[in-house]
């Protein structure tokens, strides 16, 4: 039987949609799961190769060494990639996390939805971090929409003060 293309375009949608249901799911117990090549390849295309250039992140406030009080601002800027809300993944597109204290994660694992991970899952570029007073290393990490880590990270260490 022929289909007509905009049902098989539906077809298409409703797998995909499926797909991101099974792997946004996967937070809590399997947070640190890591996605089979083709699997990763499929739900991630934030990690292709880019005409422009690989993509990049980078804090513009805080600086690394920075003295700040909290509550403060975190606010990124990226390159070759536009941050765009979470729940979909389109070529280009991502969105990003602050891990603190623990380091960036490996590209192909899902990122936590922990006390030590800030989700900026709207498509901001700004976020506001409220921290004890101390030393942290904040890792700055594109995520996929779906939050599959990429490896596109910077980070810094800023001293909170009261």
């Amino acid at each position: 039987m022929h289909r007509p293309k905009a049902h098989r375009l539906g077809a298409l949608v409703a797998a995909a949609l499926s797909t991101s249901i099974v792997v946004a799911g996967c937070s809590g117990g399997q947070q640190n799961q890591t996605l089979e090549p083709a699997t990763l390849s499929r739900v991630s295309p934030a990690i292709s190769n880019r005409d422009a250039g690989p993509p990049a992140i980078a804090f513009m406030a805080p600086l690394d060494g920075d003295v700040v009080s909290s509550p403060f601002v975190v606010q990124v800027q990226t390159d070759n990639i536009d941050l765009a809300p979470a729940g979909f993944s389109r070529d280009g597109e991502g969105h990003f996390h602050i891990r603190i204290g623990n380091g960036c994660m490996p590209a192909g694992k899902v990122l936590p939805q922990e006390d030590n991970t800030l989700h900026v899952g709207s498509g901001a570029s700004t976020s506001e971090v409220e921290l004890e007073p101390g030393t942290y290393e904040l890792c700055a990490q594109l995520g996929d929409g779906f939050h599959v880590a990429v490896n596109v990270t910077d980070t810094i260490t800023v001293e909170v003060v009261e």
